[in-house]
């Protein structure tokens, strides 16, 4: 996946910001973004990795950004 090694050289180590590789003012951006904030939340507070427990936060056509974002920034608080 391309994104994903695009997200290894924007660096998404701790102490990095994570880039999001969408559009700004797009919908995945956003999306990208949402789902970011609810990976952060949950690898803060050592929570497993389950995406899905926030299906009622995103559209299923964004389903894709929002689930990248999330994973991202769960890896990066964890």
């Amino acid at each position: 996946d391309n994104m994903s090694a695009d997200m290894h050289k924007a660096g998404t180590g701790k102490g990095h910001h994570v880039k999001n590789l969408y559009e700004p003012g797009s919908n995945e951006y956003e999306y990208y973004a949402d789902g970011c904030k609810a990976g952060k939340t949950d690898g803060k507070a050592n929570m497993s990795s389950v995406y899905q427990r926030y299906d009622d936060q995103y559209d299923s056509r964004f389903e894709k950004p929002f689930k990248k974002g999330y994973e991202t920034c769960w890896k990066k608080y964890r």
